[in-house]
């Protein structure tokens, strides 16, 4: 893939999608005020670090991708939205680690 092409397509077709999605999807787990509380109130229940919350939702979409890698992939969910997923929780894992001002 040619350098701009490669720029494009992440930008159209990966990194817009992926925000979109956190825009929609987000909202029924987060709530209003934190985007990040899904995960504080998870932890907090379970009174466990929200890493280990957020590690939790994150690897599943890995163990998702790494089925697909093994051609055993039988999600009804497309891969892209897997990979949108994956963006998604490193985003929400740097948000994280900013917060608590380790970034």
């Amino acid at each position: 893939m040619k350098v701009d092409d490669f720029y494009k397509f992440v930008q159209e077709e990966m990194l817009v999608p992926a925000l979109d999605i956190m825009r929609t999807k987000g909202q029924a787990y987060s709530g209003e005020d934190d985007k990040l509380g899904n995960f504080k109130r998870i932890a907090n229940d379970v009174k466990c670090p929200v890493d280990i919350i957020w590690y939790t939702y994150f690897t599943k979409h890995i163990d998702a991708l790494k089925s697909y890698i093994r051609r055993e992939y039988k999600d009804s969910e497309p891969i892209k939205g897997r990979l949108l997923d994956i963006i998604n929780y490193a985003l929400l894992y740097a948000a994280i680690l900013e917060e608590r001002g380790e970034l």
